[in-house]
């Protein structure tokens, strides 16, 4: 087993030697949602529509009588959620994961009829080996050509911790929930922390801490105030103006009003123009590696 996600498993497997990942959806968990309509709608994302950072799938189980599954051709190291914390984990990587979730959220964004994924989450992003980070969780996502009348549920507003508050109080949901959720992820990969539920009272710790720390560091005479972790601040690739920058752009994602937060297009500007990405991360190399999907047998 890699990971539970928020609507089942997954697992490694194999083919010979070829290493494969499974993904299998818990019924108990889904209880009166449509697993297979999921399902369905994730085959439709996957073969009909042009995204980036979404893994080729090979095959798929759709047997009545046993959970549904699907298997991707992705051989993962972990889930960004197990990651984050670790020390073996550099800005560099870091950053090139950052910059490809953002791109791959800004190409579902961008479709002349997007699609608002709900659910982004570190526990839903799984890291090959060189770092290149896959999406791999739909279940709440609504928008384009997908059926809305099944994704009608109050109750599931999206993954703990990472829940827009604003769609919370007012139930509007946009893609600036995604910003939102990206917002925290990113917090998370610059001040390694993620939301424990085993551990973890308050799933919107990180976004809360965020704040307090953020402002407090924002008095008058302080220069380039910055959330990033004491450890990545000794990397070799970080750079001071970097660490203030992405900061800032984390801070703006989360903002309460999505009118204040900035487009996907927005936040993927910023990220390419900051000194780690323009020198020491090959933005070419990523963008094909996020593409791979594309070349569909």
């Amino acid at each position: 087993m890699i990971t539970k996600f928020q609507f089942g498993t997954m697992f490694r497997g194999w083919n010979g030697k070829q290493e494969l990942t499974v993904k299998i959806w818990n019924n108990d968990v889904l209880d009166h949602m449509d697993g297979h309509g999921m399902m369905m709608d994730e085959l439709f994302l996957f073969n009909k529509v042009d995204l980036k950072g979404i893994p080729k799938i090979i095959g798929c189980s759709d047997d009545t009588n046993n959970p549904c599954a699907i298997i991707y051709d992705l051989s993962v190291m972990d889930t960004l959620h197990n990651l984050i914390p670790s020390g073996n984990f550099c800005w560099r990587d870091r950053i090139k994961v950052a910059l490809g979730i953002a791109l791959t959220i800004m190409s579902f964004h961008a479709l002349k009829w997007p699609f608002t994924i709900r659910n982004i989450s570190a526990t839903h992003i799984m890291c090959e080996k060189d770092f290149t980070p896959w999406l791999y969780d739909f279940g709440l996502i609504n928008g384009g050509l997908i059926n809305p009348v099944r994704y009608k549920y109050d109750e599931q507003t999206g993954y703990p911790g990472y829940v827009d508050p604003y769609f919370i109080d007012k139930g509007s949901c946009s893609e600036k929930t995604d910003v939102y959720a990206y917002g925290v992820l990113l917090l998370g990969l610059i001040t390694k922390r993620v939301f424990n539920d085993e551990k973890d009272e308050d799933p919107d710790f990180l976004r809360k801490w965020a704040e307090k720390e953020f402002n407090g560091k924002r008095k008058p005479g302080t220069r380039r105030p910055t959330l990033v972790d004491l450890s990545l601040k000794s990397d070799v690739h970080f750079d001071p103006k970097d660490g203030h920058r992405i900061t800032l752009l984390a801070m703006q994602c989360i903002k309460y009003d999505p009118d204040d937060r900035p487009e996907m297009d927005e936040v993927v500007r910023t990220l390419q123009g900051l000194n780690v990405v323009e020198n020491h991360i090959n933005e070419s190399v990523l963008n094909e590696a996020l593409e791979r999907h594309l070349s569909k047998a």
